[in-house]
C-alpha cells in the first residue's frame, strides 16, 4: 500500500525565486532517496502538493513539509492509502500556472471548492493530466 497526502498552502516563494528552485531541488533529492513521489503546483501565490510513498517515509517528508517556512496556512485536502502511485517516476513533478491553470481546470469541471472530496479529486485529475503531457520526470 502507498500512503498519499494532498494539501494546499499560501506560498511565500514564487517559481522565479532562487530559493524556490533550491527548495525544489532539495525535495527532489530527498524524495528520490526515500521512495517518495509527487507533484507540486504553484498558482496565484498558492502551493498545491500531492506526495505519496511508504507510510514511514511519507511521515518523514510530511514533517519537512509542515515545518517549512516557504509557505503558511497549510490545509490538508486529502490523506489516503492506495494500491499504487499516481506519479511513478516523478520525485517531484512541477506545474506552474503560466503553463496550465489549475483554477481554470477546476472551474471547467464545475467543481465546488466547498466539497473537499470533489475538490481534491479535481486537483489530482489536473495533476495527472499535466504529467501525462510531459515526458521529463522530475
Amino acid at each position: 500500500m502507498i500512503n498519499n497526502l494532498l494539501y494546499k498552502s499560501t506560498a511565500l516563494l514564487a517559481p522565479k525565486d532562487r530559493k524556490f528552485r533550491l527548495l525544489l531541488d532539495q525535495a527532489r533529492l530527498r524524495n528520490a532517496n526515500m521512495d517518495v513521489t509527487g507533484y507540486l503546483h504553484w498558482e496565484d501565490g498558492m502551493f498545491y502538493q500531492w506526495i505519496e510513498g511508504p507510510a514511514a517515509e511519507l511521515q518523514i517528508v510530511e514533517r519537512f513539509v509542515f515545518a517549512s517556512t516557504s509557505h503558511r496556512d497549510l490545509t490538508v485536502l486529502s490523506r489516503n492509502t492506495a494500491q499504487g502511485r499516481q506519479f511513478t517516476g516523478w520525485s517531484m513533478a512541477l506545474g506552474i500556472s503560466d503553463e496550465a491553470s489549475l483554477f481554470s481546470f477546476v472551474a471547467a469541471r464545475g467543481t465546488a471548492t466547498i466539497d473537499q472530496e470533489d475538490y481534491a479529486a479535481s486537483i489530482l485529475a489536473f495533476m495527472n493530466v499535466q504529467v501525462r503531457g510531459s515526458d521529463h520526470p522530475g
